[in-house]
């Protein structure tokens, strides 16, 4: 699912994120949850693939031990929700900073050429 909830208002959002985990849990299948929001990739996910930029790749592979069954409240405000949110910040900080370096190189080869 690539970024299903993205155009939805905060309390819809989370209506839907309760709705696909109550789903998850009734079915039982696998989902593959694109999203660029850190706080909604904690609070849905057993395990959070961080991308790199270009060329695109995993960058890290990080596993979500956050206690099912899930709920808003108690979910968002686990010590291991902040815990796993500073490291993704962390994470995303890393990966823009790498980016950066490489247009740097890439514009020293231009100027060298």
């Amino acid at each position: 699912m690539g970024e299903p909830f993205a155009a939805l208002d905060d309390i819809t959002r989370e209506t839907m994120n309760d709705e696909l985990l109550r789903l998850w849990d009734e079915l039982g299948q696998t989902v593959v949850f694109i999203t660029h929001d850190i706080d909604e990739s904690i609070y849905l996910s057993d395990r959070i693939i961080v991308l790199s930029k270009l060329p695109g790749g995993i960058y890290r592979e990080m596993k979500n031990d956050l206690p099912r069954p899930r709920s808003g409240p108690t979910t968002r405000t686990h010590d291991l929700f902040w815990k796993y949110k500073k490291e993704l910040m962390q994470d995303i900080a890393n990966v823009s900073a790498i980016k950066r370096h490489t247009e740097e190189l890439e514009e020293e080869e231009i100027v060298v050429n």
